[in-house]
């Protein structure tokens, strides 16, 4: 039996922070973004209100129950995945019941106690969780091949009940009759539904994410999570990270405007989002059969669908009107900073997957032969498009995500004249064929990201595949790079980056690094180049409340990473800030540094590269580093390993071209 002790004031994770604040937050903190309106269960234990939230386990204190905070493995769970929560009055102790069986048990005090008897024990039969229930000094688990009795106490299984055994038939009644039991007390109740009125996300798992002028947009889970066929609740969520408000775009609240414009219209599966990069309350959202809804702010100011658009537009299903509004599949929208916004939109025979509508308000089809919205005998999505922003020739990307062994690529080349396809050419492939000729048919491609070298980034159910010329690439087309990792033992052999895991989704930080979200495996941070991994974040050494990544963006201004999991939306404050000019900008924080400060000075304001230098005013060298990022954490700490005396002290940074930039002055009290 493990134990741990939960120290709130030290692991509790912000849920509202400025980005002034986030501007001064330390790298490597997380905040974590509870759901609100999905609170399943809300259980009491002395001064504190636990509540489970999706899969996840929150905290907040009796006096401020919104604020909530995360519950992790950090925090000394044993798990990530919660089925229920159930707190016994006479030991004043909350169980925690994770959906592999495991059990913790939180005491008033935050010791956390672990009974993993049953999650490691090989019974046969149904073993999953329907719910539990505490009389006296016992904890009831109703399961799928009968139910466990729990003594609390003692801390161990005493007893096991099987729906084949017959002796077993009056326990196992009484235990499925103290869960049907448990239920909200209604003073619990009142203070659940307050919560749901709370400052917060509606969005659980967040697969399309986008942040653009000081907002995160996230909108819940659709094609991205296809193979359990998840399609997800319509709700958009939009944080104001200036002020920390939640704006919840909801089906309930969108869907009478939506009929004001086509009365069959509804707000459906949000596919994509893409902010205008020229208007800064605009978004627009792609949906699974619902067409482009267009919002300024909370309200709908456009809708397009294959019924008000035919000329722009097709349905999958064309014989009546109500077909036309409902089967308007579009798997992605991109708003470009010229006014257009682009699309994906097919069905069996539109061979136009392509589409346009420019700032006029006039549709363009763009001709995709050979690649449509029908594969294999189903419809499918063109789920990823992805214009090209650091190669010339401007590429268009579109990647078919779904169904299952139909995904394929297709560049198309615009000329860059979007309203004269005369002088326009694509090309497509399917099959990818590496450095060593090696063929490989992935069962998904899942995104295709392009780094700031101009090289393409295509993650797939086996791992990644890179591709570093795009205009060599339209004229061979499926020409990879798979990345070799060296194994550094003596011998020629080395390991491909991540093979075989299945790679989901991928942002690019200012330092060209790749931030890489997988489905099972976490979070991974590569170098540059891949070749080097910098980190790998999991359930087990981070806060993320799932290792499986749904979605990624980044806040380029401040560094911090947004992070969308099977369990909620969190934050990582990375060591990447957005890229300067020069080291003109120089400084650092804080300033001064008093005499009872323990933490470490942060240094910004310089170039990626940049050696920064830190002399006193003797012009002797208490610190010198080349940076990899662009924040610097220094712990005050001279060449002889103790505190620098108090004084007047000089960073310099020079650029790795030997360009020198500003002076900044600080005082250490």
């Amino acid at each position: 039996m493990k134990k741990y002790q939960i120290l709130l004031s030290a692991v509790l994770l912000t849920c509202l922070m400025s980005r002034e604040e986030r501007l001064w937050a330390a790298v490597g903190d997380w905040t974590v973004y509870p759901t609100y309106s999905s609170y399943g269960r809300i259980e009491q234990l002395g001064n504190k209100y636990y509540l489970l939230n999706g899969n996840t386990l929150v905290v907040s204190s009796v006096v401020d129950p919104n604020n909530v905070s995360a519950l992790t493995r950090l925090d000394g769970l044993s798990g990530t995945d919660v089925k229920d929560i159930c707190v016994c009055e006479s030991l004043q102790k909350l169980a925690v019941v994770y959906v592999d069986g495991n059990i913790d048990l939180i005491d008033n005090n935050g010791n956390v106690s672990n009974l993993p008897d049953y999650a490691n024990h090989a019974i046969t039969g149904d073993r999953s969780i329907i719910g539990t229930g505490v009389e006296g000094e016992m904890l009831y688990v109703s399961t799928g091949f009968g139910g466990l009795q729990v003594d609390l106490r003692e801390v161990v299984i005493r007893a096991s009940y099987f729906d084949e055994v017959a002796d077993d038939k009056e326990p196992l009644e009484h235990c499925r009759m103290v869960v049907a039991d448990h239920v909200v007390k209604e003073s619990l109740q009142q203070v659940l539904d307050n919560l749901h009125e709370g400052n917060g996300t509606q969005v659980q798992q967040a697969a399309q994410m986008r942040f653009m002028h000081g907002r995160l947009y996230a909108a819940q889970s659709t094609f991205n999570d296809y193979v359990n066929y998840r399609w997800g609740t319509p709700v958009v969520s939009i944080l104001d990270v200036e002020t920390g408000d939640w704006t919840n775009i909801t089906q309930e609240h969108l869907d009478p405007m939506v009929k004001k414009w086509d009365n069959n219209g509804t707000f459906h599966h949000i596919t994509g989002i893409s902010p205008s990069p020229i208007d800064p309350d605009r978004v627009y959202l792609s949906s699974l059969e619902g067409g482009i809804f267009q919002l300024d702010g909370d309200q709908l100011t456009g809708y397009y669908n294959a019924l008000l658009n035919p000329e722009g537009m097709t349905s999958l299903l064309k014989d009546n009107d109500y077909r036309k509004s409902h089967y308007t599949r579009v798997g992605a929208v991109e708003a470009d900073e010229n006014g257009y916004v682009w699309f994906t939109n097919g069905d069996m025979e539109s061979e136009t997957t392509l589409r346009c509508m420019t700032p006029s308000g006039k549709f363009i089809k763009y001709s995709t032969p050979g690649f449509s919205g029908y594969c294999s005998g189903q419809y499918s999505i063109i789920g990823r498009l992805t214009r090209s922003v650091y190669n010339p020739y401007r590429f268009k990307w579109l990647v078919r995500t779904f169904h299952i062994n139909s995904s394929a690529v297709c560049i198309y080349y615009d000329g860059g004249t979007p309203e004269d396809t005369s002088d326009d050419d694509r090309t497509m492939f399917a099959t990818l064929i590496d450095q060593d000729n090696n063929h490989y048919n992935p069962t998904y491609f899942h995104d295709l990201v392009e780094d700031r070298d101009g090289a393409m980034w295509l993650l797939t159910s086996i791992g990644p595949f890179v591709i570093d010329d795009q205009y060599e690439e339209f004229f061979n087309p499926g020409k990879v790079r798979r990345i070799k990792i060296p194994r550094n033992d003596g011998t020629n052999l080395a390991d491909y980056l991540l093979a075989e895991v299945s790679c989901r989704c991928m942002v690019v930080d200012a330092a060209n690094r790749k931030w890489i979200g997988t489905d099972n495996a976490g979070l991974y941070l590569l170098s540059a180049d891949g070749l080097t991994q910098l980190e790998h974040y999991t359930t087990d050494n981070s806060p993320l409340m799932s290792n499986r990544i749904s979605g990624l963006t980044i806040d380029h201004e401040t560094g911090t990473l947004y992070i969308g999991t099977e369990g909620g939306i969190c934050a990582y404050e990375t060591d990447m800030l957005k890229e300067v000019e020069d080291n003109g900008g120089l400084y650092c924080y804080p300033n001064p540094v008093r005499p009872d400060y323990s933490g470490k000075l942060n240094i910004l304001g310089f170039k990626n590269g940049s050696t920064v230098t830190i002399t006193d005013m003797t012009h002797h060298v208490v610190f010198k580093e080349k940076s990899d990022g662009s924040i610097i954490h220094w712990n005050l700490q001279g060449n002889n390993g103790k505190r620098i005396k108090p004084g007047v002290y000089y960073i310099d940074a020079i650029e790795e071209g030997g360009k020198k930039g500003g002076r900044f002055k600080f005082m250490v009290m």
